[in-house]
């Protein structure tokens, strides 16, 4: 499926990058001084040289949070008091990376993460028009907000390619 699993301080989480996890990690970002879009939300996790652990930090959390009995507040708790050692962030960045190719749409071209590259555009993402196309053009009744973008643009694709639809853009519809 699209989880994945993360051990911090000897706990073992079950994590997934939904619509619901990036709105919230979007908004934490935004409540601390970061405005970023979608787009520039996945470049700032990307660049090793200018790395926002911030960013890594709340994908992190909320990912986590999805799946989790557990409150955003306990969670953080136990993410700090972990011991912060290189295997560590071996472990943080790996699930990161595996959440991104089980989570996002992928290219077969250069590489942002290991192997592959996240399909993204500049442009923030509109949620409220993703959605839309979600009920209405899709006709899906499950939760918007619980779907991976991989999920959404793949079924957006396939809605295309069975309408015989070659436009990029589907706002039209």
């Amino acid at each position: 499926m699209h989880s994945c699993k993360i051990a911090l301080n000897n706990t073992k989480f079950k994590g997934i990058l939904d619509f619901g996890t990036l709105l919230k990690v979007k908004e934490d970002l935004l409540e601390n001084g970061y405005d970023f879009t979608i787009p520039e939300i996945f470049k700032s996790i990307s660049d090793v040289n200018n790395l926002n652990m911030y960013a890594l930090m709340s994908i992190l959390l909320f990912s986590i949070s999805r799946y989790s009995d557990i409150d955003e507040e306990e969670i953080e708790e136990i993410i700090l008091k972990e011991d912060l050692k290189l295997d560590t962030f071996n472990s943080i960045f790996s699930y990161i990376n595996l959440l991104f190719k089980r989570c996002m749409p992928q290219k077969q071209e250069e590489s942002l993460f290991e192997e592959d590259e996240i399909n993204l555009e500049e442009d923030d993402w509109d949620f409220s028009h993703m959605e839309y196309l979600w009920y209405s053009v899709l006709k899906r009744n499950d939760d918007f907000y619980k779907v991976t973008p991989k999920t959404f643009f793949q079924q957006m694709e396939t809605y295309k390619k069975m309408n015989n639809i070659e436009s990029e853009d589907i706002d039209y519809l």
